[in-house]
């Protein structure tokens, strides 16, 4: 199998170097770029990682080529929070992402879907056996994994953490930019919590039109979890005065612009405060990657134990 991974996450470097990282991989190597087509690739863009999963018969010297083509595109030192991982080292990794074991709110179940649409977005182009490898069997493995271990019941998944901070503000009214999983379920968790003045603003017709967005001033709090490249809420349509108390920005890039002279709480910021949630879930976390490195010495033992028989 030769197959490898070059990425970042909040782990490995803090939020301004990882939006100027997630925009240039997007554009790089997103669906809409030549890269896209010229590689035999899949990105796995989150708010809290972006990664890029490649096949190349020489994964080394691919790897070097996507590294000088991102030193051209970013002029600030970022090698120092960039990480790689080859072949067994790879699937054992993407095991551990799918699985919510690598995740800033640990056992997370928004990653699960997050790898499993990247991957299925990768297959309207033709990919090569061995990404098709990669992805299935990581998201088989974070399935066994997510089963095997009592991680799921005292973890607070991050939509609840998000819905109970907003309840703290005692809204009237509540605006969710955005059509993704976390916002839906920022949704479902208010409207659980039994407030429902809720609207949602999105691109593709669920909820308020997009000409809408110049009115989140209005909302008393907003919960932005759109992906996008440029800034959307914006002090053009803020005004001294305006309803507005906090905004909660979970997108990557943010949807908040710099200048907004608001109280606004990032990914990053929520995942400071769940810290002590990893710290709780150590234990799980040890046995779960000693899981996660034999199930993928066994595969790849029998993946070169099939290699061997039909060479023979």
């Amino acid at each position: 199998m030769r197959f490898g991974i070059i990425g970042i996450n909040f782990k490995s470097a803090e939020l301004n170097l990882r939006e100027q990282i997630s925009r240039v991989f997007d554009r790089l190597y997103g669906a809409q770029s030549i890269g896209y087509y010229r590689y035999s690739c899949i990105l796995l863009s989150t708010c809290n990682r972006c990664e890029l999963y490649f096949h190349d018969p020489d994964p080394a010297q691919l790897h070097a080529t996507i590294l000088e083509e991102i030193r051209l595109a970013i002029h600030d030192d970022f090698d120092h929070a960039l990480y790689s991982f080859f072949d067994q080292e790879c699937l054992a990794h993407l095991s551990k992402v799918a699985a919510g074991f690598d995740s800033a709110f640990v056992f997370e179940s928004e990653i699960q879907r997050q790898v499993k649409c990247a991957y299925s977005r990768a297959t309207q182009k033709q990919l090569p056996f061995e990404l098709h490898y990669l992805f299935q069997k990581s998201l088989h493995n974070s399935k066994v994994l997510r089963t095997s271990l009592s991680n799921g019941e005292n973890v607070p998944a991050l939509p609840s953490v998000v819905a109970k901070k907003v309840l703290g503000h005692r809204p009237k009214s509540v605006l969710v930019v955005g059509n993704s999983e976390i916002g839906r379920g920022c949704v479902r968790a208010l409207k659980r919590r039994g407030f429902t003045d809720i609207d949602v603003i999105t691109r593709h017709g669920q909820g308020l039109g997009w000409n809408q967005l110049p009115t989140w001033p209005e909302y008393d709090v907003v919960i932005a979890t759109s992906k996008t490249q440029e800034a959307l809420l914006t002090s053009e349509h803020y005004y001294k005065g305006a309803p507005v108390q906090m905004i909660y920005d979970l997108g990557m890039p943010r949807c908040a612009a710099n200048d907004l002279l608001l109280p606004i709480v990032d990914i990053d910021k929520l995942a400071f405060e769940m810290q002590h949630m990893r710290l709780l879930q150590q234990s799980n976390l040890m046995i779960g990657e000693k899981k996660i490195r034999e199930i993928v010495a066994r595969q790849f033992k029998m993946a070169q134990a099939r290699k061997l028989r039909c060479a023979s």
